[in-house]
């Protein structure tokens, strides 16, 4: 069976929700790194500017506090990108790098205010028409489903030819940018530049033949293929669609996986649009 690295950095970020899953974290061969026993506090509750907020994951799932001696630790780039800010690991330097949104405090609940010129109409949305909108749980799985052929296509676009416009065409033409007063915070920016440097570290991470090879692979996908990983709960903030693939003769760590995140454009609001698309 053939085998497609992952970036770095991805599994790197895989092992460690791994461990702290299951409540602890494993000494790993790098130094620095030791084990240590924690505590999941499901209780404890957080308030964001006065209303309630819960960290999330990728998916969409709640993430309780864990409590290590006394203190209470949450996840950072939960916390960071509730604020606007951009938060990376940075495998190569072992280094979380998180850069505070330029212009702006970037709180998540906005009180109406303008912001730097921003039109924050609660009924505005900035959608065009070929922005995709959340509809049924069923109807939204079917549609997306087709769309992640589209999406693993133009991945494999990508990994043969090193450019990433085409995606980025799609991320422009169906995803919103940043709406004030909603979660929709980090734009459009944020994911193409994720996806280029998904595709960056997946072409070092392999020899020429091995990046060229799995890109043909990924290009025969069909809607048949496709398997629905993961479906969220549709929440007042947003819902979730997870799908994978695995190319025929490659081995299971070579699955690709597209992940649509869709969040409400107004806090309290009833219209989603869909804000991410991610490829891992």
């Amino acid at each position: 069976m053939k085998l497609f690295g992952m970036k770095k950095s991805a599994l790197i970020a895989t092992m460690v929700a791994a461990t702290m899953a299951l409540g602890g974290v494993t000494v790993f061969a790098a130094s620095g790194v030791q084990k240590i026993s924690a505590f999941l506090n499901h209780d404890i509750k957080f308030l964001l500017d006065g209303k309630s907020w819960s960290p999330k994951d990728s998916k969409g799932n709640k993430l309780s506090a864990v409590v290590i001696d006394g203190s209470t630790y949450v996840p950072l780039k939960a916390v960071g990108e509730a604020f606007g800010a951009d938060v990376r690991w940075e495998g190569s330097t072992k280094t979380i790098n998180m850069t505070s949104p330029s212009g702006s405090e970037g709180i998540p609940y906005k009180d109406g205010d303008t912001n730097g010129g921003t039109n924050t109409d609660a009924d505005t949305s900035p959608a065009t028409d070929g922005i995709f909108k959340l509809g049924s749980t069923d109807e939204t799985t079917a549609k997306m489903k087709k769309e992640a052929v589209n999406v693993i296509k133009l991945y494999a676009k990508a990994l043969e030819s090193g450019d990433t416009s085409a995606y980025d065409a799609y991320v422009d033409a169906h995803t919103a940018d940043t709406i004030s007063g909603s979660p929709i915070s980090l734009g459009r920016s944020y994911y193409k530049d994720n996806f280029a440097e998904e595709v960056e570290g997946s072409i070092e991470a392999n020899d020429a033949s091995t990046v060229t090879d799995y890109a043909a692979a990924l290009s025969l996908v069909k809607e048949s293929n496709i398997e629905v990983d993961y479906v969220g709960t549709k929440t007042e903030f947003g819902q979730s669609f997870k799908y994978s693939f695995l190319p025929e003769g490659w081995s299971a760590f070579s699955t690709v996986y597209v992940t649509f995140e869709f969040s409400v454009t107004k806090y309290d609001g009833s219209d989603y649009v869909l804000e991410a698309v991610r490829i891992s």
